[in-house]
């Protein structure tokens, strides 16, 4: 299955080592999904994982990042061709365009954030 993370399962998964999101992203790194990026997806994982506010280990965020760019499909999508009418936050374009131009599940824990109606068959929110 093919998939785009958002930054809030990568979060989730630090912050609670018991949780299902913590479970996801293991078997995210086991090579059980095929992940998909941009490079704003990167972007964005990078500089909110290195948010003084979490206080992850460095180490760790520059594997997570490290892994993401060696393993994961790199995509470039052009986000007028594929932007949503309404998206709540605009940080969340990125995952949601990518999603939609590549067809891959969509991977959030915050689904209001998005057009869930347009996306009732991308869209698995994991919590």
């Amino acid at each position: 299955m093919q998939v785009v993370i958002d930054t809030n399962i990568i979060v989730s998964a630090l912050l609670n080592t018991k949780g299902a999101c913590y479970v996801f992203l293991d078997r995210v790194f086991a090579g059980t999904y095929d992940v998909v990026v941009s490079e704003d997806i990167i972007s964005e994982y990078d500089d909110v994982l290195r948010r003084s506010q979490f206080g992850f280990d460095k180490e760790d965020v520059d594997f997570i990042i490290k892994w993401f760019r060696d393993n994961a499909l790199m995509v470039e999508v052009n986000e007028n061709s594929y932007r949503p009418d309404e998206v709540i936050d605009e940080k969340d374009i990125p995952f949601y365009v990518t999603a939609k131009a590549t067809k891959s599940r969509l991977v959030t824990g915050n689904i209001k954030h998005y057009p869930i109606e347009e996306m009732r068959t991308m869209i698995w929110e994991l919590s």
